[in-house]
């Protein structure tokens, strides 16, 4: 799916750049904490280079290659409208700025970050990740194609600081009217206001760089709508208002009205592999949907917000707060939730405590006076723990070892054959004291 909106968006432009976004499938957003609302479909986050007003406008102009950049230059201000212009690392490099990439995987930003941007989809909402969308689901591919529109540059500034974007530009309520503020209507048009391609959203719930929305289902559902609609789809297109913004605003636009410049070919990355250990999981028939997981070693796959298969059941989980999924080893889905016992090892939840110096888990660690360590009899059945001496020779394992005998004795009583079972608690554990080295009770 992330693939299929990248094919879409990359052959409508010739430029000599190389654009690299990260794409999540997540509830949060790349710093790992911050949650997305709930009612967000999707998220993007860019780096942002500030540019002086005379730099940046004379590069836009400069790098002009189609009609829509002849009308759209001839509409540019004679004078500043804000110190600085704010432009995403691609739109700078796509007019010839030194505005290299700035964000890590993190979402953090700084000299020498790999990515122009990070879009996240939210993993919380349904989406279909093949056309045409289920009924109720909205359309993965179009949320991707609108996040990445964003990264490349589209977005306004209106209302939120002084220095504009490249899309402020080409905002405007009337013919030869701008609109720079987030009251009254605006919409975007690139001959002076006199012709409008399309409204801008003045809703503050929504982002003043998209365009304005119609109640579902919408008659125009564009990609870069500001709400959208399940059961709609649509793609960025030469003549669609995201191809002719993203054209204005600095990309090179294919189509059969340019001017003489050389080029060479524009390539997008997409998609990290998944980290290791996930891998793609992605639901039946609808491969290349950008989701990483858990391999459940049975051919079914886990997304991240339930990493822990449950095989038995058939179903995805999530581990209690400090747990982790503890499957014994090449035993991959159990379904089992425990405690990570840091050396490689899981105690499962009926057995939560670690007890790493006798390799065992046990219900509950008692708390042992010194020269005593807790010990346990679960290498006969029980499930009780007690603190026994450290011995230093076997003829002292049967005293040392004396408080979880007597309660290996106790739990015998529940027994068919309980006697039995009696001298074997005794045998049986104080055997184990005299053969281990060093000496001990378990």
């Amino acid at each position: 799916m992330v693939n299929a909106a990248v094919s879409v968006i990359q052959p409508l432009f010739d430029d000599p750049i190389v654009v690299s976004i990260r794409f999540r499938y997540s509830t949060v957003y790349a710093d790992g904490v911050t949650p997305l609302p709930s009612n967000l479909l999707a998220a993007s986050e860019s780096g942002i280079h500030v540019i002086p007003w005379n730099t940046y406008v004379g590069a836009l102009a400069a790098g002009g290659t189609t009609t829509n950049d002849t009308a759209a230059n001839a509409s540019l201000p004679g004078t500043a409208l804000s110190t600085n212009v704010d432009t995403a690392s691609a739109s700078g490099r796509a007019i010839g700025l030194d505005t290299p990439p700035v964000m890590f995987a993190d979402g953090s930003l700084g000299l020498g970050g790999p990515y122009d941007g990070i879009v996240t989809i939210n993993s919380n909402v349904a989406f279909t990740f093949t056309r045409p969308p289920a009924s109720a689901t909205y359309d993965a591919q179009r949320s991707v194609e609108h996040e990445i529109d964003e990264v490349l540059g589209l977005g306004s500034s209106i209302g939120v600081r002084a220095d504009l974007r490249p899309q402020d530009l080409f905002s405007w309520s009337a013919a030869g009217v701008r609109s720079l503020t987030s009251s009254g209507s605006r919409y975007f048009s690139i001959d002076g206001g006199a012709t409008s391609i399309v409204g801008f959203n003045q809703d503050p719930s929504g982002d003043r760089g998209d365009w304005l929305s119609g109640s579902c289902p919408q008659t125009t559902p564009f990609v870069q709508n500001a709400f959208s609609c399940p059961d709609q789809f649509s793609d960025v297109t030469l003549t669609s208002p995201e191809g002719i913004n993203l054209d204005v605003i600095g990309y090179d636009l294919i189509t059969g009205s340019t001017t003489s410049r050389p080029t060479t070919s524009t390539t997008t990355t997409t998609t990290l592999p998944c980290p290791s250990p996930q891998v793609e999981c992605c639901p039946v028939g609808q491969p290349g949907c950008g989701v990483c997981g858990t391999d459940c070693g049975n051919g079914g796959c886990c997304p991240a917000n339930l990493p822990v298969c449950d095989n038995v059941n058939g179903l995805c989980i999530t581990c209690a707060p400090g747990q982790v999924g503890c499957c014994p080893v090449g035993q991959p889905g159990c379904g089992m939730c425990g405690t990570d016992c840091g050396n490689g090892a899981c105690c499962p939840a009926a057995l939560p405590v670690c007890d790493n110096a006798n390799g065992l888990c046990v219900a509950q660690a008692p708390q042992c006076p010194s020269g005593e360590t807790p010990c346990s009899d679960a290498a006969l059945g029980f499930p009780d723990v007690g603190c026994c001496a450290q011995p230093t020779k076997a003829k002292q394992c049967a005293a040392a070892c004396r408080q979880i005998i007597s309660a290996c004795k106790t739990s015998c009583a529940a027994t068919t054959r309980a006697k039995k079972c009696k001298k074997r608690c005794q045998s049986a554990i104080v055997g184990h004291c005299k053969r281990a080295r060093p000496h001990a009770c378990s």
